[in-house]
């Protein structure tokens, strides 16, 4: 099934790339959010998998890929905007929603903005943004800056794509799309992170159907430690990803297809 590139024009200027499946699919729409300093190709494996059979959508997060903008211009809360922008552009009332790492927080901040937007999330690498972090990712948001002016961008870039995954391809991938990223927004990432909070009240739940990913071999697991409790508050499945790193989907596609597959199966049995 092809997917067919679209472009979205924003109030602020910035021009958001994205591509969708085209034909006659009667499914629901599905979007794709990818990680920081990653971009659309990440899903390929996904895309290619889902397309039959659902409303498909990937995109680039503004300052990614082709979607650039200023490290000004770049934000969770204009990204959380973008993505309403594109589910209705797309002619939805809610979609699944599918996020890798930072694109799992725009997705949580936009089930918290626009619940009825969501009809259920899918998080893999991901940190819960509606509760308490892991000490360690809110002393990772203290200490990026640091890193950077210690170590500078060129080495930071390197280790970003050297723990991205666990073979050379996606590793190759990862360096390729962090080399499109500009400098300014490269460190606009960095000080926001992949778990940043998002304020909610004290009893807070997601309120729809969740599951969770996370690679057998994350690097990222110190920052990912609210993850156990984020399944349990909201009656979620947390599955390792066997032999995999940050980017699961892309190290053991097959896997992580079959658990998409089988709860987006689930989703269509139940109401919406």
């Amino acid at each position: 099934m092809a997917m067919m590139e679209s472009a979205l024009t924003r109030d602020d200027g910035v021009q958001l790339h994205w591509w969708s499946t085209s034909g006659d699919v009667t499914g629901p729409l599905v979007v794709f959010t990818h990680g920081g300093a990653m971009d659309h190709e990440m899903w390929e494996p996904q895309a290619a998998a889902f397309a039959p059979r659902y409303r498909v959508l990937t995109h680039d997060v503004r300052g990614h890929g082709l979607s650039q903008c200023s490290g000004a211009q770049f934000s969770l809360d204009s990204a959380c905007d973008d993505l309403v922008a594109l589910i209705e552009a797309a002619g939805a009332e809610s979609a699944v929603l599918v996020g890798h790492s930072f694109g799992a927080t725009i997705s949580q901040l936009l089930a918290v903005r626009h619940p009825e937007k969501v009809r259920a999330l899918v998080g893999i690498g991901a940190a819960c943004a509606t509760m308490p972090q892991a000490p360690m990712a809110r002393m990772r948001q203290s200490v990026n800056p640091l890193a950077l002016s210690l170590l500078g961008q060129a080495r930071v870039r390197e280790m970003f794509a050297s723990m991205a995954g666990t073979t050379g391809s996606v590793k190759e991938y990862a360096r390729t799309a962090i080399g499109g990223v500009s400098d300014d927004v490269f460190v606009a990432i960095m000080r926001t992170g992949f778990g940043h909070p998002v304020k909610v009240p004290q009893d807070y739940a997601l309120g729809v159907p969740l599951l969770l990913l996370q690679g057998e071999k994350e690097p990222y697991g110190a920052f990912l430690g609210n993850s156990s409790r984020w399944a349990e508050r909201d009656g979620a499945e947390l599955i390792t990803v066997p032999g995999a790193a940050h980017n699961a989907n892309q190290d053991a596609p097959d896997f992580v297809n079959s658990r998409i597959g089988a709860f987006l199966r689930g989703l269509e049995q139940s109401p919406a």
